[in-house]
C-alpha cells in the first residue's frame, strides 16, 4: 500500500506491494446504534500482491473476514494487529432536536448510543452540565463529559492517522462551574469503601444505590423492617446498625411516617452521629472526598443566632441544587428540627456533638475548588451576611425519565456559618 491515495501507507517496505490489499468495515445502521455488543465486520482483500497478505501466519487468497486482535502482515516485514475500540456514548439532558442530531453523528461515525448508564459507556454528552445521576456516574466510572461539538469535531479527524478529538469541554457546557471538578479522578472509584450507608427510603435506595456501590461502598436498605414494624425502637435499629462496620445513616425522605422518622433522628443522636443528607453522595463523588461531605462526625450545636452568606448557593449546579464552603459546619436537617439539639458543653459558644480530626490540606484543597465555583456570584454580591431563615431548595426527584437531576424535591442541604459578633470574619470552632 504504496500508493498515494491509500488510507494506509507503509513505507520502506519493499515486500509491499503499490496496491497491496483492501479493508472493508461495515457501516452501522440506526438499528445497531443502541445495541452495546455490535462490532462491525471486518473483510480483508489481498490485491494479488507479490509477497502476500497474512492472517495469524496464514496466507491468504481473495477476502477474508478478521476476527478481533487478528495478527495481518503485509509483505514479509509490516505487521499489525486488529483491534477494535468501542465509543459507547450516554446522553443526558439532551432535547429532541439534539437527539436527533446526536443520532445523526452516532450512525456517521459508528459510535454506540444508550440511554443508561453502564459500564461500558466511554463518555457522557451534554450541552449543560446538571447533576444528575447519568453525572454521578460518569464521574465514578472517571469518563469524560463532553458536549456536541466534541462528536462534530470527527469530521475534522484524519482517517489516515486517526485519533479521537480531543475530549477538553468548552466553557459554555459548565456555565460558571468550575470544570476541573468534573475532571477524571481515579479516586473516586474507591470513595465509598469500607462505608456501609443505611437506607430507611425505597426511594433513596433506588436513587442511590448504582451510585454507592459503583464507588465501592454498601448500601443496606432497612425500608421494608421499618415498614413492617420489626423495627419499632431504638434498641432494634442499633442492634441492627451495630452489625455493620462504620456505618452512614441517611436522612430519610417522605415516605415513611413521622414516627419512624422520629425513631431515625433519636437513634442518630444517641450514637453521636449526624445523619447524611442525601445530596451529599452526590456533592462527595463531584469533589472526590468525604472529608467534608457524607461525614457523619462534622456536627454542631449552636445556641447563638446562625448567619449564613447569600454567595454560597450556586443554583447553576443544578435546578436550585447548592454548593456550601465546606469550612463550614454542616448540620441535616433532623439536627435543625429534632427537639433539645441546642447543647452546652463547658460554657462554650459552640460545641461539637463529636470529636473529628479533619485533614485540614484536603478540606483546604476542596474548599479552594468550591470558592472558584462561587467567585462570580461573590463578586456580584457584597451584601453583608444576613440572619438565616432556613431555606428549602426544591430540587427534582429522579423518576423513570433518567434525565430528571439527581436530589430530591424534599431533600435540600442546610449551609450553616457562625458569624462573630462583630460580623468581621466567618469562623466555626472545632474541638479536637
Amino acid at each position: 500500500m504504496k500508493y498515494k491515495d491509500s488510507d494506509l501507507l507503509i513505507l520502506n517496505d519493499r515486500s509491499v506491494s503499490r496496491k497491496h490489499a483492501k479493508f472493508h468495515v461495515e457501516k452501522i445502521g440506526i438499528n445497531k446504534t443502541n445495541d452495546p455488543n455490535y462490532k462491525p465486520q471486518v473483510v480483508l482483500r489481498d490485491l494479488d500482491s507479490k509477497f502476500g497478505t497474512f492472517v495469524n501466519m496464514q496466507r491468504i487468497s481473495g477476502t477474508v473476514v478478521l476476527l478481533e486482535n487478528s495478527s495481518i502482515k503485509f509483505g514479509a516485514f509490516s505487521e499489525y494487529n486488529l483491534k477494535f475500540v468501542p465509543i459507547v456514548v450516554c446522553f443526558s439532558s439532551l432535547s429532541s432536536v439534539e437527539k436527533a442530531e446526536l443520532t445523526a453523528l452516532a450512525v456517521k461515525n459508528g459510535i454506540t448510543l444508550t440511554r443508561s448508564w453502564n459500564s461500558k459507556c466511554t463518555h457522557l454528552v451534554m450541552n449543560k452540565v446538571k447533576v444528575t445521576q447519568k453525572v454521578i456516574l460518569a464521574l465514578v466510572y472517571n469518563k469524560k463529559i463532553v458536549n456536541m461539538k466534541w462528536l462534530e469535531n470527527f469530521e475534522n479527524c484524519d482517517y489516515r492517522n486517526f485519533e479521537l478529538p480531543i475530549e477538553s469541554n468548552e466553557n459554555d457546557i459548565f456555565e460558571k462551574l468550575t470544570p476541573d471538578v468534573f475532571k477524571p479522578d481515579i479516586k473516586r472509584k474507591d470513595l465509598f469503601k469500607n462505608i456501609t450507608f443505611v437506607i430507611f427510603s425505597l426511594n433513596q435506595y433506588n436513587k442511590l444505590a448504582s451510585i454507592i456501590e459503583a464507588a465501592n461502598g454498601t448500601i443496606i436498605s432497612l425500608y421494608d423492617k421499618m415498614k413492617s414494624n420489626e423495627i419499632n425502637n431504638i434498641n432494634n435499629l442499633i442492634s441492627i446498625i451495630k452489625q455493620y462496620k462504620n456505618t452512614c445513616m441517611i436522612e430519610p425522605n417522605g415516605d415513611i411516617n413521622d414516627n419512624k422518622k422520629q425513631l431515625i433522628i433519636d437513634t442518630a443522636k444517641f450514637l453521636n452521629q449526624r445523619l447524611i443528607d442525601d445530596s451529599e453522595i452526590g456533592f462527595s463523588i463531584i469533589y472526590a472526598s468525604i472529608d467534608i461531605f457524607t461525614n457523619k462526625n462534622i456536627s454542631v450545636a449552636d445556641n447563638e443566632i446562625t448567619k449564613i452568606k447569600e454567595t454560597q448557593y450556586l443554583p447553576t449546579l443544578t435546578n436550585n441544587s447548592v454548593i456550601f464552603d465546606p469550612q463550614s459546619i454542616v448540620r441535616s436537617k433532623s439536627e435543625i428540627f429534632a427537639n433539645d439539639i441546642y447543647t452546652k458543653q463547658n460554657d462554650k459558644e459552640c460545641t461539637l456533638l463529636n470529636n473529628h480530626k479533619s485533614d485540614n490540606s484536603s478540606s483546604n484543597d476542596i474548599h479552594s475548588k468550591i470558592q472558584e465555583n462561587i467567585s462570580d456570584l461573590s463578586n456580584n454580591n457584597k451584601e453583608s451576611i444576613k440572619d438565616l431563615k432556613f431555606r428549602k431548595y426544591s430540587i427534582n426527584d429522579i423518576n423513570s425519565n433518567s434525565n430528571n437531576d439527581l436530589f430530591n424535591d424534599e431533600s435540600f442541604l442546610e449551609m450553616i456559618l457562625k458569624s462573630n459578633k462583630n460580623e468581621k470574619s466567618i469562623t466555626t470552632s472545632i474541638t479536637t
